[in-house]
């Protein structure tokens, strides 16, 4: 950043008055030797000073929002439905298991799927099965 860059940061917060004291006497000394920072400063204090004036509260002349809201252009939103997300799903686990497959040439990964039935009498590692149906596990060492 150059040292005009800098003085150009403060010109703002010394306008509002909220620039601390030793960067005032230093963007004063800046000012009496740069001639561009100077006119950049009188223009922002001519333009704080011409804002001032202005009255506070501006009413309009009609209502504009009636025409504003006529422009506006309605933007739908795609939706998304569970298929799509199934499918999402469906191809990240295709795509994980393919990089499994082809995570290095010198690891050869091994497939086990496993099938279990169990019955009302079996108990499962996380739950108590109550039909009896297969289950399917695929592991990939």
């Amino acid at each position: 950043m150059s040292k005009c860059e800098r003085y150009r940061q403060w010109m703002h917060d010394a306008v509002d008055g909220d620039l601390a004291s030793e960067r005032v006497e230093q963007l004063d000394g800046h000012l009496a030797s740069c001639s561009e920072c100077r006119r950049q400063m009188f223009d922002l204090q001519a333009l704080v000073s011409a804002a001032s004036e202005l009255p506070i509260g501006i009413e309009p002349k009609r209502d504009l929002w009636p025409e504003i809201e006529g422009r506006l252009v309605e933007v739908k939103t795609p939706r998304v439905s569970l298929a799509h997300v199934g499918l999402a799903v469906a191809a990240m686990v295709i795509i994980g298991v393919a990089l499994s497959v082809l995570r290095t040439p010198e690891s050869k990964p091994q497939f086990l799927v496993v099938t279990t039935h169990c019955h009302k009498s079996e108990r499962h590692p996380s739950h108590l099965c109550r039909h009896p149906k297969p289950h399917f596990q695929l592991l990939i060492c």
